[in-house]
This record gives C-alpha cells, sequence and structure tokens, in this order.
C-alpha cells in the first residue's frame, strides 16, 4: 500500500507507517529496521532532486537525485566519501495544490556501494521526519510565480543600481522620508530625510530602481558592526542566538515605492506595476548579496500586514509583532531569509520567486563592494543636524572612530 501511495503521488513519505516515537524503540527494533532499508524488494525506482550535507563534516549542502525509495528510507548518487554509520540529513520537496513544502529528514548511511563512474551509491534509513509547511493562498501565490516570469522584460527599461553618487543617496533618504512620512511611519523633520546611525558603517549601502531620470524606489541594507543592528533594539535575543550560530547578516530597511508613479494603496500581488518595480529593486539588492561572501541571512522587520508577503519570498518569522520606535511606535514582526537555502528551495521546488531572483541579470553589473559614504559627506550631514543629537551615545562614539566627525 506505501509503494503504490508513493507511485501515485510521486513523493517520499518514507515514515508514513513507522510510529511518531520511532526514535524512542529499541536498538534492536532500530537495526531491523536498518537491514530492511538495504534490501532490494520494495523498491520504487524513481529519480527525485534532494539536497543532502553531513552534521559536523565540512561537507556543504550538495544537490544529488534519489535512485530508488523504500518505505523506511532513500538511495541517493554522492561524492563524498560517506561511512556507514554517518549521520545525513536530507531535504525534498513536493508540491501539492494548496501547499509547498520542503521536508527535512535525518537518518544514517546504512550502506555505500562505490559504482563505475567513481560515484557512490548510498543508502540511508530514516529516524525521525521533520516537516516544514509552507502553505500559501494558491491564488494569490500562483498569479506572482506567473508574473515573475513577465517582470524582466516589464522593467527592461528600469536600472538597479548600488549608489554611489552622494546626491542620489540625498534623493533616495528624501524619498524614504516623503513615503514614510505620508503613513506616519517617520518624525517630521526640518531636513526631510531619513536615515539613522547605521546607515554609515562601512558596509553599509543604498540601492535605488530609476527609469531615465525618475526615481522609482529604493531600499538599504544595514551591515552588522560593533553597533549592531537596527531591529536588535526590539529583537535583541533572536538576532544574538543567530550571530551565535555563526550566521552572517544584514538587515534590509528603508524600502520605500514612489507613489508619484505606482499606486501604493493596492495589495502588491493585485498589482503588476506595483510588483515589477518592488522585485527589480529587491534582485538589485539580491544580487548584490548573492556575490558577497560576507552575507549568509537577511533579517528584515515588517508591517504584520506584510508578513505574508514576505513569506512569499521565502522570509520565516522569528518573533511575535512588538512595537518599532523607528518605525514611529508601528507594529512590526522579525523575518530572516537563510539564502542558500532559498536556493535550495528553488532548486527543489522548481516554482516560486527564486526562479526570478537566482537567474543571472540580462546585463550583467560588477557592484563595488569597497564602496563606503565618504567621512565628508557624514560630517556634512550630520554636524548640528537633530539626527546626531538623536543618535545613542554608544552609537555617536563608534561613528567618531570611523569618520572623525566634529560636533
Amino acid at each position: 500500500m506505501m509503494v503504490n501511495h508513493i507511485q501515485e503521488l510521486g513523493i517520499i513519505d518514507p515514515l508514513d507507517n513507522i510510529a511518531d516515537d520511532l526514535k524512542h524503540l529499541s536498538s534492536a527494533v532500530m537495526k531491523a529496521i536498518f537491514a530492511t532499508e538495504l534490501r532490494a524488494e520494495r523498491r520504487v525506482n524513481k529519480s527525485i532532486p534532494v539536497y543532502y550535507q553531513c552534521p559536523g563534516q565540512t561537507i556543504p549542502w550538495t544537490i544529488s537525485e534519489t535512485v530508488n525509495i523504500s518505505a523506511n528510507g532513500l538511495c541517493i548518487r554522492i561524492d563524498q566519501a560517506l561511512a556507514v554509520g554517518d549521520t545525513i540529513e536530507i531535504e525534498v520537496g513536493r508540491k501539492l495544490m494548496d501547499t509547498r513544502e520542503v521536508f527535512k529528514m535525518k537518518g544514517r548511511v546504512v550502506g555505500v556501494t562505490v559504482v563505475n563512474d567513481n560515484r557512490m551509491l548510498c543508502h540511508i534509513a530514516f529516524q525521525e521526519k521533520t516537516v516544514v509547511f509552507h502553505r500559501v493562498n494558491n491564488v494569490l501565490w500562483s498569479l506572482a510565480d506567473i508574473n515573475s516570469w513577465f517582470l524582466e522584460k516589464y522593467t527592461a527599461d528600469c536600472q538597479g543600481l548600488d549608489v554611489e553618487d552622494l546626491e542620489e543617496l540625498k534623493a533616495a533618504y528624501n524619498l524614504v522620508y516623503q513615503e514614510y512620512a505620508a503613513r506616519k511611519l517617520c518624525v517630521p523633520n526640518p531636513e526631510q530625510m531619513f536615515f539613522n546611525a547605521y546607515s554609515f558603517v562601512p558596509g553599509s549601502r543604498t540601492f535605488i530602481l530609476k527609469q531615465s531620470e525618475k526615481l522609482l524606489g529604493t531600499i538599504c541594507m544595514v551591515a552588522d558592526s560593533p553597533m549592531g543592528l537596527p531591529m536588535e533594539s526590539l529583537f535583541a535575543p533572536e538576532i544574538d542566538k543567530l550571530r551565535q550560530e555563526g550566521r552572517k547578516m544584514v538587515e534590509i530597511g528603508a524600502l520605500s515605492l514612489n507613489s508619484k508613479y505606482i499606486n501604493m494603496k493596492q495589495y502588491s500581488f493585485k498589482n503588476f506595476k506595483k510588483q515589477a518595480y518592488l522585485y527589480k529593486l529587491y534582485k538589485t539588492m539580491f544580487d548584490y548579496v548573492r556575490g558577497s561572501e560576507n552575507i549568509t541571512d537577511l533579517i528584515i522587520g515588517c508591517h504584520p500586514r506584510h508578513e505574508f508577503l514576505y513569506k512569499y519570498l521565502t522570509f520565516e518569522t522569528l518573533s511575535a509583532p512588538k512595537n518599532y520606535q523607528g518605525a514611529n511606535a508601528a507594529p512590526a514582526v522579525l523575518m530572516r531569509m537563510d539564502i542558500h537555502r532559498f536556493k535550495r528551495m528553488t532548486d527543489l521546488l522548481k516554482e516560486g520567486p527564486g526562479m526570478y531572483f537566482f537567474k543571472d541579470l540580462k546585463y550583467k553589473k560588477s557592484f563595488n563592494y569597497q564602496f563606503s559614504v565618504p567621512s565628508s559627506f557624514v560630517n556634512a550631514m550630520l554636524r548640528n543636524s537633530p539626527f546626531w543629537k538623536g543618535f545613542a551615545p554608544a552609537q555617536q562614539k563608534h561613528l567618531k572612530e570611523i569618520h572623525a566627525i566634529v560636533e
């Protein structure tokens, strides 16, 4: 019955007929299950893409494919030398009408066979299964998938840039201010610009989207530094946990689209023009991040009503909503994207935003990873400004050390 179930749906569900408390069974029973996995009968020959890695080893997540599957495990092709008894983790995707799922399963190597092409066949038996569900509103997400194929052509006359021109940087800060002030997300100020102390930390960047001379949108990326990250004022335990895991994070913020040219009242999934500009702007930043060896994760604080959109972009929610003073006390949730896992999900599911964001740009652009905002500009922006007076003493101290700011 299990084999027929697999053949009909084309999925892997190796523990469907094993008790949930499998890991608590006696070693004798476990050995029997492992032995069953090595038997040739009742196996289904099916090639399905999977990713695998061995915890505790230097082997990174590597893509492969199954040779066959059984009720208790599967056999995959591998290039690395593994031994019987090694722990191994597997990710495999599944698509249904109302769900997108990536199964993450942990098992042990119970057999290794060398084949003619010097690759090995690795038999894996599973001890337990962890399932990560990505449930969606099928209509909206499917529409977004279809739209993504047209976005590059629709935005062909737009240019995404990493900003190095200081006048463009001021224009970007002004656009964020105008859009945020209209939504009461920032406090009015005479300079009519929106930025913070983190904007001038080395590694922080601003990206813009232009159509001829029109500034359509902007997004900013804040690098981690001794000052920490902006959302750390609200979500310190969650961010510190990622840091302890060795994650290299940047925070995404100051995202704005110009309401002079885009109807901001419509939800992004229902407004193709808005979605196209948003994606092109995000892709510019994403291409920059992909080219950096020092970034593994993007984090963002977003309003709960936008959480659905970022889940589509494979961000995961790490917190409950809290009021964020940096956005005029508006509610925010902390979300995070693991860039490498995003890539694996794209490879396994063959759909979704990854098909757009991991696609190479038609005209490749060389980003300037060495750029940092000149100290002369920082001094001119901050000297005698209300912004500087609003920075915390520790932030002032750090910026003085970097930019020799004179008060």
